[in-house]
């Protein structure tokens, strides 16, 4: 499999951001207060899996997978990101699904 520059451009982006730390600290109780029913950082871990993938031209593979399919994170990161020192997370993020999605049938 191959990607494209711009692609791989993409996934670097989002692999050099740092991880946010309502993402990185697991929290149960943020977890409850935004109904997920999904590890915020199995949300990470796949977007994470899936970049490198795109930078080493395999198709998209993660064991966290199941984590994009869970709405809910779309709308928390983008809230999220407000508040935070990185202020593009959520762009590159969104940025990177985008990209997922062109290769894989995932909704965003």
């Amino acid at each position: 499999m191959t990607y494209m520059d711009e692609e791989k451009q993409v996934a670097k982006d989002f692999i050099d951001c740092k991880i946010p730390e309502y993402i990185y600290d697991y929290d149960e109780e943020f977890n409850k207060k935004h109904n997920l029913n999904v590890d915020t950082m199995e949300y990470y871990e796949a977007l994470f899996d899936y970049a490198h993938c795109i930078l080493d031209d395999i198709p998209l593979e993660s064991n966290f997978s199941l984590a994009l399919k869970n709405k809910e994170l779309y709308f928390l990161i983008e809230q999220q990101n407000k508040n935070f020192i990185e202020q593009d997370f959520g762009e590159k993020a969104s940025k990177l699904l985008e990209v997922i999605a062109k290769y894989k049938d995932i909704s965003i």
